[in-house]
């Protein structure tokens, strides 16, 4: 909202739980009370006197609370205030409109005609000080008759309460009184899911995840970034929430308000199904430190609303587009300076974004952000309808066109096809016929004991089956090369290019395939079975080869591994910020 409107803002008090109850004939006191709570509030005399009525006293007893909390009746325009960031109620509702009406004051008056449960449900913080006005504006009550009112009409008059979001970035039903009022009565007996909720403050951190493992394990941000947490937010406006997040990913199919920055709702983003966590970067710093830093971090995220979901998942791309934990990162970074301990990196939770931007590196793609974007479309849909045919079609139609290096390897249609005939090899089993014979003899030898034999003779015998595997492993990859009908020379850079990197992290791509197998998210066929199969054997053998004295380190940088413990500095990912604040944290269920 311009600073330059005229508004009242809303403030609780911070410690009660619930919004504060006063009943008192002392307009100074009350005055007190509110500067003491971050707020300046001009209050009406007359509905001061209307308060002491005897004759109306025992049932104004109960809504004065209401009043306080929902009433700013001001005597002249006043600006805004800034509140501490550990006070709750930044909500901000304009006094004046363009028709004239005061909308503080309607909203006071409705909230003299909410139900028992309503009036309790808002007192209990888990509906918003300016529910009121929306289910006046709902019912079509003065002045918001005729096309006026209505549900539509509600929504946009809470959008105009959070202008930064305009025109139209905003979750589908934001605003919505009577989401608003499902949400409460199905959680007021949630303590921990209302707890969480009216817990938070401005400039908080959300992160969202699956609650069963199974779930996390199949996720696919999880799956890509090995942590419990697939979306991060910030909050702007408490309590309720009001939100801030860049949403693509995470977003259902059918929500054409995703794929952007833009402003959400508490009753949209918590529910029981999943696991929540709250922390606060700003904990432990002074109020008034605190409060510089979120206002910065807040105004950052806002002027990002409406830039497009970042889907190449990458920090290093300025501020054109974002993806939910590098805008809530950025928003505290670059936005507000914060140098604080915000990220929390991980080789472990890193290596599989290490190992897909070694690829694209070596793919020498036309445009890498483009690519990037195609490349992580395509693995989230794959990751809902896993099918290896459909993976191969991707890397023959768009990656190789798309991509310098294998353009000049594969330049037309017919090159394409005999690299398709490779796929379909490899894919049927027929692509490591010498690797399946060398290793079932392997193992074979191995059952009938023949490397246990004295004399050394076991061991030689063990050491000339296992180098036999590694041998036949070679000639299969160099026949296969040969029918692809690329020329030696562009398959060799094809080699140094793609194959090394995808091979120095075949452990981590194994991982994945792997995983994805074991939890049925896709039925691998035999040869690539197969292939999973020499991944285990050069990444065992790698680890093996680790440990040899003088020479071991140098030999197992030219095998198979896991990305050697490196971190991608230009990715946060949500599960990298759930220690962003050690002493302050609260977790949902």
């Amino acid at each position: 909202m311009p600073r330059d409107e005229p508004f009242a803002t809303y403030s609780f008090f911070e410690d009660t739980k619930n919004p504060a109850l006063i009943a008192t004939t002392d307009e100074s006191l009350c005055a007190k009370t509110f500067l003491r709570s971050g707020g300046i509030i001009l209050v009406n005399a007359i509905s001061v006197g209307v308060c002491i009525m005897t004759k109306f006293a025992n049932r104004l007893f109960r809504v004065s609370g209401l009043l306080f909390i929902i009433t700013c009746l001001s005597l002249a325009p006043v600006q805004a205030q800034i509140a501490s960031p550990f006070d709750v109620g930044q909500i901000k509702v304009a006094n004046v409109v363009s028709s004239g009406s005061d909308y503080s004051q309607i909203n006071a008056s409705a909230a003299l005609e909410l139900t028992a449960e309503e009036k309790e449900l808002l007192e209990l913080q888990l509906l918003p000080s300016y529910y009121p006005i929306l289910k006046h504006c709902l019912a079509g009550k003065e002045p918001f008759t005729g096309k006026n009112g209505g549900l539509g009409a509600a929504k946009n008059l809470c959008k105009s309460f959070f202008s930064a979001g305009a025109p139209d970035n905003y979750s589908r039903d934001f605003g919505n009184p009577v989401r608003m009022l499902d949400w409460a009565r199905r959680y007021r007996n949630d303590d921990k899911m209302c707890k969480l909720v009216t817990s938070t403050r401005r400039g908080d951190v959300i992160l969202t995840g699956p609650q069963k493992q199974k779930d996390i394990d199949t996720n696919f941000i999880c799956l890509m970034t090995k942590g419990p947490y697939y979306h991060a937010s910030m909050v702007i406006d408490s309590v309720p929430p009001v939100i801030i997040e860049a949403v693509g990913i995470t977003a259902n199919r059918s929500d054409t308000t995703s794929d952007k920055v833009r402003l959400s709702t508490w009753y949209e983003e918590f529910g029981s199904w999943g696991a929540y966590r709250l922390v606060r970067p700003t904990h432990g710093q002074s109020s008034a430190k605190a409060s510089a830093i979120i206002e910065k971090a807040v105004a950052y995220a806002e002027a990002q609303l409406g830039k497009p979901y970042d889907y190449s998942f990458s920090n290093s791309d300025g501020n054109t587009a974002f993806y939910c934990s590098e805008l809530v990162h950025k928003a505290y970074t670059i936005g507000a300076g914060f140098n604080g301990n915000l990220a929390d990196k991980n080789p472990e939770r890193d290596k599989i974004l290490v190992a897909f931007h070694a690829v694209i590196d070596g793919l020498a793609p036309k445009n890498k952000y483009e690519l990037s974007d195609k490349v992580m479309q395509f693995a989230i849909d794959y990751s809902h309808y896993p099918d290896i045919n459909k993976l191969q079609k991707f890397i023959i139609d768009e990656l190789v066109p798309g991509c310098k290096t294998l353009e000049k390897a594969f330049p037309d249609k017919r090159a394409r096809e005999k690299l398709n005939n490779v796929f379909n090899k490899v894919k049927n089993n027929e692509g490591f016929k010498g690797f399946v014979a060398a290793n079932k003899a392997y193992e074979e030898a191995n059952k009938a004991g023949k490397f246990k034999a004295g004399w050394g003779i076991g061991k030689l015998r063990e050491i000339k089956s296992k180098a036999a595997i590694g041998i036949a492993l070679l000639k299969d990859i160099d026949k296969l090369g040969k029918e692809s009908g690329a020329s030696r020379k562009d398959l060799l850079v094809v080699l140094t290019k793609i194959f090394i990197p995808i091979y120095k992290n075949l452990g981590t791509f194994g991982e994945v395939l792997g995983g994805m197998n074991k939890s049925s998210m896709v039925a691998l066929p035999e040869g690539v079975k197969t292939v999973l199969k020499i991944v285990d054997w050069g990444v065992n053998k790698r680890e093996e080869v680790k440990k040899w004295p003088v020479v071991g380190g140098w030999l197992a940088e030219i095998m198979p591994g896991n990305g050697d413990g490196k971190i991608r500095t230009d990715l946060t990912s949500p599960s990298d910020l759930a220690n962003a604040s050690p002493d302050f944290t609260l977790n949902y269920p």
